[in-house]
């Protein structure tokens, strides 16, 4: 894979591909709120189609592969949130450390094989949350 900076015209590259992203991102607009049309919608609150649209229609093709998509986009959907969650109570704990050892914070918190608890305590419970 290429970056913009390893290919002669670096800037030409670039306007091209952000030019077919922008095309991209309003085709799917326009074709998203085209399908749109009036009439009565009050059947659609209180449906799955209203709760996991993408998972329904990917469901409703009666495809078996887009339907195991659909269930790999739902776990996918629980799981990252989670992997997130512990990546910032890992990082928060490490920043608290470093900067106990450069003294923006109180000594206290460093010890010789590592950090205190109360150092990482403050990421503890959004991390496991998450």
């Amino acid at each position: 894979m290429l970056s913009a900076g390893a290919v002669a015209g670096p800037a030409l590259i670039v306007s091209w591909v952000l030019t077919a992203v922008l095309i991209s991102f309003l085709a799917l607009n326009y074709a998203e709120t085209g399908s749109m049309l009036p009439g009565d919608w009050s059947g659609l609150d209180g449906s799955r189609w209203a709760d996991q649209p993408l998972y329904s229609a990917l469901e409703s093709t009666g495809v078996a592969l887009l339907g195991a998509f659909g269930v790999f986009l739902l776990v996918d959907a629980a799981i990252s949130p989670a992997g997130t969650g512990r990546i910032y109570m890992g990082d928060t704990a490490r920043t608290l450390y470093g900067m106990a050892l450069h003294g923006s914070m109180p000594p206290a918190s460093v010890s010789e094989p590592g950090c205190r608890g109360w150092a990482w305590s403050p990421a503890w419970s959004p991390g496991v949350r998450s």
